[in-house]
């Protein structure tokens, strides 16, 4: 939304930088923690794990955003990025709704008395927080927010049901930042989101991607020009090849070093093929350059075979890449294998 709805009937928070999560409690001794799209991230928030056991209820399923704070005390998304796969004590959970307690469902309870239910089972120094409702004027609140460089604020009506999925019952009115990038070019596959591939206007260096918001047909005149100006990508925008004229950020470039993809804060990955298990894992680029030397190949035929799936150790392994800063995904093996193989 543009702006955030005004009147007395709605409560405001602010929408904090995370992952949504899902705490479900079925007993002191059995805690999950889920994602939005239903993966257990127990093992990956076990600090969120021991605090919901501290709770004094013998059931309950709560929701909330996991985030990591930086110095200020502010969310900072990259941080959290990086903890999830490294620290399961870094993240808080801020909690703004509860489903279920000790037996009863709540779901259709206006959201008021649900949070107020919430805030009740609190407790203080937790990493569980409760997601405070901002009290005044929306648009004095969305300004203020605004100005605190946050992510925006999440609207919902007093008395509306929990409901899953998309609803005009809970609004979301965004802050935006904008600056200029330079277009290196647009990645995109047929059914899938097309994506912004970004520079830095100074040095020309990749910076990352962005879902492009235009309409069908803006979008169709952006890939047009992208394509009458496709030439070969500049030599420190570590990622970036060229199929058939057109960028594309997934293909494989044989003349990749170790040392380009540290240098372009690139992650490499592995990922299995095994259709059972489809694990992927980060490696560390500076250990493997340790044993083959900055100049060896990135996508070495001798690293390969050597590898193994650390969930299923199975050796059907191959490898990928993702910048740095971005949040790893599951691999979509069948692209992966068009894009190396050129087609």
């Amino acid at each position: 939304m543009a702006k955030p709805p005004g009147g007395d009937d709605w409560i405001h928070e602010v929408k904090l930088d995370g992952y949504r999560s899902q705490i479900v409690i079925n007993s002191p001794e059995d805690i999950r923690v889920f994602t939005r799209t239903g993966a257990d991230w127990t093992s990956k928030y076990t600090g969120l794990v021991e605090a919901a056991r501290e709770l004094e209820v013998e059931n309950a399923i709560i929701d909330g955003e996991a985030v990591v704070t930086n110095e200020a005390g502010l969310p900072d998304f990259a941080a959290l990025q990086k903890a999830v796969h490294s620290d399961p004590y870094a993240m808080i959970l801020g909690a703004f709704d509860i489903l279920h307690l000790d037996g009863h469902d709540l779901r259709d309870i206006g959201c008021k008395a649900r949070r107020e239910m919430l805030y009740g089972i609190m407790k203080p120094n937790s990493r569980i927080q409760f997601s405070e409702a901002m009290p005044g004027d929306a648009k004095a609140i969305f300004y203020l927010v605004d100005q605190a460089e946050l992510e925006g604020i999440v609207s919902k009506r007093a008395d509306s049901k929990y409901r899953s999925g998309l609803t005009s019952n809970w609004l979301k009115t965004k802050s935006w930042t904008i600056d200029e990038f330079e277009l290196l070019g647009v990645e995109r596959e047929p059914g899938k989101a097309a994506f912004a591939l970004l520079a830095d206007p100074g040095t020309g260096k990749y910076l990352g991607t962005a879902f492009i918001t235009l309409g069908r047909d803006m979008k169709d005149r952006l890939l047009k020009r992208v394509r009458e100006h496709a030439g070969p990508p500049p030599d420190d925008a570590a990622g970036l090849a060229f199929v058939k004229g057109q960028p594309y950020i997934d293909r494989m470039a044989k003349g990749w070093t170790l040392q380009s993809l540290i240098d372009g804060k690139m992650r490499l990955i592995a990922f299995c093929h095994n259709p059972k298990c489809h694990h992927n894992q980060a490696l560390d680029l500076e250990g493997i350059k340790a044993k083959l030397g900055p100049d060896a190949p990135a996508m070495s035929d001798d690293l390969i075979p050597k590898l193994k799936c650390a969930r299923c150790g199975g050796k059907q392994v191959g490898l990928t890449y993702t910048p740095a800063d971005d949040e790893m995904k599951r691999v979509d093996v069948s692209a992966y294998r068009k894009a190396r193989e050129g087609r």
